[in-house]
C-alpha cells in the first residue's frame, strides 16, 4: 500500500476514535437535583397563564434562591445509562417516580409522569451536561422552571 494512503487511512481512523471518545458522556450514578420555583409566561416565580398571584403570597425568590413553599428542596435522583438511553429515578416521601429519556451530544432529556392532587402531570426535563454538573428547564403543567443538578459525592460504606 502506498505510504500516503496509509497516512490518510490512519488519520481517518484516529478522527473516528476521537469523535467516539467525545460522544461518550457518562451521566450514570447519583445526582442532587434542584428545581427552582415554577414560572409562567412572565418568568420565574410568575404564575402560569390565566392565574394571578394571591396578594398574600411572597414575591418570587431571588436568582439561585430555593423556594420552600412550592415543592421539595434538592432531591436525589439516580440515572442509569445504556448507550444514549436513560432511566431516571427519584425516591421521595410521595413514592418513587421513574422516567425514560436520552443523551445526545451533551443534551440530556427525560420525562417523569407523576400523580398529584390534580391528577396526572408530566414533567419534561431538557438541559445540557458539563462534567459533573447539568442544568436546563423543566416543562410541567402550564408552567416551566429552571433546574440544575450536581453529581453526588461518593461516600464510602
Amino acid at each position: 500500500m502506498h505510504p500516503r494512503k496509509i497516512f490518510i487511512a490512519s488519520l481517518i481512523v484516529s478522527l473516528f476514535a476521537l469523535s467516539a471518545a467525545a460522544d461518550e458522556i457518562d451521566v450514570s450514578g447519583v445526582w442532587i437535583l434542584t428545581i427552582e420555583r415554577p414560572s409562567g409566561p412572565g418568568g420565574p416565580g410568575e404564575p402560569p397563564e390565566g392565574r394571578q398571584r394571591p396578594e398574600d403570597q411572597p414575591p418570587p425568590p431571588e436568582e439561585g434562591e430555593q423556594s420552600g413553599r412550592r415543592g421539595p428542596g434538592p432531591q436525589t435522583i439516580t440515572i442509569v445509562q445504556e448507550g444514549n438511553r436513560l432511566t431516571v429515578t427519584s425516591e421521595g416521601p410521595r413514592g418513587t417516580v421513574t422516567g425514560e429519556g436520552g443523551l445526545d451530544d451533551g443534551t440530556i432529556s427525560w420525562t417523569w409522569t407523576i400523580n398529584g392532587p390534580r391528577g396526572e402531570m408530566s414533567m419534561t426535563f431538557t438541559g445540557t451536561v458539563e462534567g459533573d454538573k447539568m442544568s436546563g428547564t423543566v416543562e410541567m403543567g402550564r408552567g416551566r422552571a429552571n433546574w440544575s443538578a450536581e453529581r453526588a459525592e461518593e461516600t464510602s460504606s
